[in-house]
This record gives structure tokens, C-alpha cells and sequence, in this order.
């Protein structure tokens, strides 16, 4: 009973959960801002002890008002989404009827140290027309990785190849095709076994 927009897929709360406010509370920070404290108070991120599946404030800046949307297909597979008070979909995942989940966007629990020592996301401006900048701090582990923007549905929209040599900044432009519907996406940072190290939503408005 949070009264805020969050997703689990089954890593913290065992069954894949939805939480979901009306469009009329005032607590749609509530991620955030434990998300800002739990360091201080020796917690682990909240997206490794809560919530890995998206949501307002889960890597992202999105406050507004949202409502979870459920979608069932027979008995193949349902999926659940958060869908801000704009109609952009904050974070989708799909369960299929084998119990198999996929999220697309989900933070994989990683131990502390490897949290610690992963940098920061940052997309500016957001919203954009989908011409953007990454920046990419405070990766200690030099070496290759690829930076890709999704849709929510995982999707790879645009991809690239980079290398972060240092832990200082590292800024990166990137553009979406004009065939590319205004929207939530996503700009997702991987390591090069794969793994997410970083992940970041991205509002697309023309």
C-alpha cells in the first residue's frame, strides 16, 4: 500500500508485483527519495532491495501521476505497465504462463561493491525531440561497453559501440529517427559480458 508506481519482477517480492496509485496522490517520489537515504541509513540501492522494475523515480526524474495497466493474452502471457498521467509508458514487463519474466528494463541484483562502484546516467535535456547527450560518470571499470536506446518492449532503437577509459566525464550524442513515435524509452549501458550497468528513461516530445 504505497500509493506510488513501482514494479518488481520477482527479484525482491518472489511473484512479479505492480503497485499502483490513482492519478490524484502526492507521494509519487517516494523511490526517489528513499533511494537518497538509503545511503546515509547503510541500505543497498532501492532498485537491488525494492523495486528493480521500474516505476516513478527508479531512474528516473518522472513524479507525475500514473496508473498501472494489466494486459492479458489468453493463456499465453500478462503484461503489466505504469503509465504516467502524459500516457507514456514508464516501465513494461511480461509473465508468461511458464512463470518466465520479461522486463526489459530491470536492474539485475548485483552485490554491493559492484553498485558502488558503477557510475552515473544522466540525459539532458529530457524530455527531448530525440536529439540528446548521455553522460556517463564515475565508471571506474575502464574498458568497452555498448549504449543502446529500447522501447519498452526491448526493442533496440539506436546502438553503439563506445569506451570509457577513465572515470571522469564522458558525453555522448545520440539521435532517434523521425519514424520514432513520441514516447518512454529507454538508454541502457551494458557491460561487455552483457550485463546492465546503467540504465536511464528518456521522454521523446516533438
Amino acid at each position: 500500500d504505497t500509493h506510488h508506481n513501482v514494479m518488481d519482477d520477482g527479484t525482491n517480492s518472489v511473484y512479479p508485483e505492480l503497485n499502483a496509485s490513482g492519478l490524484s496522490v502526492t507521494t509519487t517520489e517516494l523511490a526517489y527519495q528513499i533511494a537518497q537515504y538509503s545511503p546515509i541509513l547503510g541500505q543497498p540501492p532501492v532498485v537491488d532491495s525494492l523495486w528493480n522494475g521500474g516505476g516513478n523515480g527508479l531512474r528516473n526524474t518522472n513524479f507525475l501521476n500514473a496508473f498501472g495497466k494489466v494486459d492479458v493474452y489468453g493463456s499465453d502471457s500478462v503484461r503489466y505497465c505504469i503509465i504516467d498521467e502524459d500516457n507514456l509508458a514508464l516501465s513494461c514487463m511480461t509473465i508468461y504462463a511458464d512463470g518466465t519474466v520479461y522486463n526489459p528494463t530491470a536492474i539485475t541484483k548485483i552485490p554491493n561493491q559492484a553498485v558502488k562502484a558503477a557510475g552515473s546516467l544522466l540525459i539532458f535535456p529530457n524530455p527531448n525531440n530525440g536529439e540528446f547527450s548521455v553522460k556517463l560518470n564515475g565508471f571506474e571499470q575502464i574498458g568497452k561497453y555498448t549504449l543502446a536506446v529500447i522501447d519498452i518492449s526491448g526493442k533496440i532503437l539506436k546502438q553503439e559501440n563506445i569506451v570509457i577509459n577513465s572515470a571522469d566525464d564522458h558525453i555522448f550524442n545520440m539521435r532517434l529517427g523521425t519514424e520514432i513515435s513520441n514516447g518512454s524509452y529507454f538508454a541502457v549501458l551494458r557491460d561487455r559480458k552483457g550485463a546492465i550497468v546503467a540504465v536511464q528513461s528518456l521522454q521523446k516530445k516533438d
